[in-house]
């Protein structure tokens, strides 16, 4: 990928958005860039040194298994970092990413790399921040819900965000691309794949969405029925 291309995509981030010209042709020269095709595999703590991954395109499905051997399941969208995320040694947690849509566009910086991009502009390191400080509330949002909500209010709240994030509006319903299995989402809002079928398909039967492998069309009575985040 030329120079330039990198410094677009760069430029085209969150995280390094309104920068000038020098700070994001130095952040892009300490990249490398990984291109991978839906399915592909990459095991995040396979090596021995601490990255960080910047998702510039597509989505991924990240599965962290803990010291007790937990597993956690996310799905990440660009755009989003993700990786050793504290900027310290690596995690004796072990993580994996899948590659759900046709391709994804990864941007990887070793640790030392990463944190010379931090100190040599103060905005980066600000916006680094605040990615940070996204992370947690969704994570506090998501452990609120495990406990006070149920199933059915959990994936309305999770179709929601994703109608919100990534949803094309056709009139009045909004369309999503759907690369994500019952057993996906499932694992996302701690349930069961069962449960999960059962409350998509009493949604469809009462008018709110309708659904297939391919894609997913929520309709107005969807958003009477949903707080989004």
């Amino acid at each position: 990928m030329s120079d330039r291309m990198k410094n677009m995509y760069l430029k085209g981030h969150s995280l390094f958005s309104g920068q000038n010209e020098k700070d994001i042709g130095f952040a892009s020269s300490l990249a490398q860039v990984k291109i991978m095709a839906k399915g592909d595999i990459l095991d995040i703590t396979k090596n021995d040194m601490a990255k960080i991954y910047v998702l510039i395109t597509g989505s991924i499905k990240i599965k962290i298994l803990d010291p007790d051997n937990q597993e956690f399941v996310d799905i990440l969208s660009a755009p989003e970092v993700f990786g050793e995320m504290g900027l310290n040694s690596i995690s004796s947690w072990n993580q994996l990413a899948q590659i759900l849509t046709e391709e994804v566009i990864l941007f990887v910086f070793k640790m030392a790399d990463f944190r010379k991009v931090l100190e040599r502009n103060p905005v980066f390191f600000l916006n680094y921040v605040r990615m940070l400080n996204s992370k947690l509330q969704k994570a506090e949002i998501r452990c609120n819900n495990l406990v006070y909500r149920d199933v059915r209010y959990r994936l309305f709240q999770f179709l929601g965000n994703w109608a919100k994030s990534q949803g094309e509006v056709k009139k009045e319903k909004i369309i999503l691309k759907n690369y994500l299995t019952h057993q996906d989402i499932a694992s996302v809002i701690s349930s069961s794949r069962q449960s999960v079928s059962n409350v998509l398909n009493d949604f469809q039967e009462n008018g709110m969405m309708q659904y297939d492998r391919k894609r997913i069309e929520l309709n107005p009575e969807f958003f009477n029925n949903v707080k989004l985040m």
